[in-house]
């Protein structure tokens, strides 16, 4: 199996870096741009917000530049704004993939981790 993700994508593949990750690293490889991913800076999960993230829309990038504009749906306490923003903290902060405290719950119980 190493040896396939070392033919794939190298030596060191990016994607198993630790450390913090902007949203562009998080999301930019994934199929279609990552669109309909749900993901959450890593300050509003340590600020207790559970029912609160983004929906990725699209990446656009400059060509000229090689600079990316990333744009989002936010849900805040489960609603979500009418029409897809810029994501203005894409590049500031450390970012993660959005778990539901519902889908937690349910692996935590199926794994019997509700006792530990």
């Amino acid at each position: 199996m190493s040896a396939v993700v070392r033919e794939l994508w190298g030596r060191y593949p990016s994607f198993l870096k630790l450390g913090p990750k902007t949203l562009l690293h998080l999301v930019g490889d994934l199929p279609a741009g990552g669109k309909g991913c749900r993901v959450v800076p890593a300050v509003w999960i340590a600020r207790g917000k559970k029912a609160s993230w983004y929906e990725v829309d699209r990446i656009e990038y400059d060509r000229a530049t090689s600079n990316a504009t990333i744009y989002g749906y936010k849900v805040m306490d489960g609603v979500r704004s009418p029409e897809a923003r810029r994501i203005g903290t894409a590049f500031e902060e450390n970012w993660r993939f959005y778990e539901a405290p519902e889908d937690v719950r349910t692996i935590e119980r199926k794994l019997n981790l509700e006792t530990v």
